[in-house]
């Protein structure tokens, strides 16, 4: 499985992420999914996703492609959100 460049464990770029994401001036959608990120990151989660264009691939030659909201990972667990 491959992720989009935009899944990093920076932490500069996660708190300038985490700032941005506190916007409430955005549809529903783009706030839910901006909570749960929140939420996430708030409970100790440090690797994500920086924004919502993230994809993950997989298969045989990683030939499947999917758009995901948000991804988290910590040392036990992987976190895959979207439509």
């Amino acid at each position: 499985m491959m992720f989009s460049e935009n899944f990093i464990d920076n932490k500069v770029f996660v708190k300038k992420s985490r700032k941005a994401r506190k916007n409430q001036d955005l549809p529903e959608s783009a706030r839910l999914e901006n909570q749960l990120w929140l939420f996430l990151y708030n409970i100790g989660f440090r690797k994500l996703n920086c924004d919502g264009e993230c994809t993950i691939s997989w298969g045989k030659d990683n030939e499947r492609l999917k758009r995901v909201d948000v991804i988290a990972e910590n040392d036990e667990v992987l976190i895959m959100g979207g439509r």
